[in-house]
């Protein structure tokens, strides 16, 4: 049961699908899934692990455990469905886990990971994250509480730019602030998103806000990546 998706779902389902086969998660959260698109579609590719769907809305989970039910009955993957808070899941320590949070800010997106975390270790837990802004504070934080980069990637749809970004425990790679090899696939991509973060940077800036322009001169040193 294929769902037609956008540009930005399917790369992430792309991209949760690589991680797959690469590290043989035990688990796959799809939180805050709205209508399951991501996991329906992961699903379909009948990955060897248990996949889980979280969103707190009782009449979402209702709808989407009927589908389940109906087209993916006897489906060699274990799925669950999950209606809750998904910072209140708790995480088998013992396992590996894939979350997938896609949609939210990146503050909102933070917060979410501050509570999971503060449940089960970091290293067993590794990311694939989308937030429709605010990457900068997420991607600073995310450094600081020790996680590494696997992979990125900067895609535009519907005239709006979203950071694929693939994070783990256990990778040696520095998080930029600013991202490294996502500026690196499409030059013009690149420079149009470039402006953009520039041109929303310097409308929040104040004569005396250093932490803005410092961010600002961050941003405007990407374009060495293409240079």
């Amino acid at each position: 049961m294929t769902v037609k998706m956008g540009k930005r779902l399917q790369q992430i389902v792309d991209m949760a699908w690589r991680a797959q086969e690469q590290k043989h998660y035990q688990h796959i959260w799809d939180m805050c899934c709205d209508h399951g698109q991501v996991g329906i579609n992961l699903l379909d590719r009948s990955p060897a692990c248990h996949l889980h769907f979280v969103d707190q809305v009782p009449s979402i989970m209702t709808s989407l455990q009927l589908r389940l039910e109906h087209h993916f009955a006897s489906s060699s993957t274990h799925w669950h469905t999950h209606c809750q808070d998904a910072g209140q899941i708790s995480f088998s320590a013992a396992e590996s886990h894939l979350v997938i949070i896609a949609g939210v800010g990146g503050v909102n997106t933070l917060a979410l990971i501050n509570q999971m975390l503060s449940k089960t270790p970091s290293s067993n837990i590794d990311f694939l994250l989308c937030p429709v802004h605010q990457l900068w504070p997420l991607r600073k934080a995310l450094n600081q509480k020790g996680y590494g980069l696997e992979r990125e990637q900067l895609l535009q749809e519907n005239r709006r730019f979203y950071e694929l970004l693939y994070v783990s425990g256990t990778s040696q790679k520095a998080i930029s602030n600013t991202g490294c090899h996502l500026w690196q696939a499409d030059k013009r991509l690149s420079e149009q998103y470039q402006q953009r973060l520039l041109a929303h940077y310097h409308r929040m800036q104040h004569a005396d806000d250093q932490h803005i322009a410092t961010i600002i001169d961050a941003y405007m040193k990407v374009d060495r990546h293409w240079r």
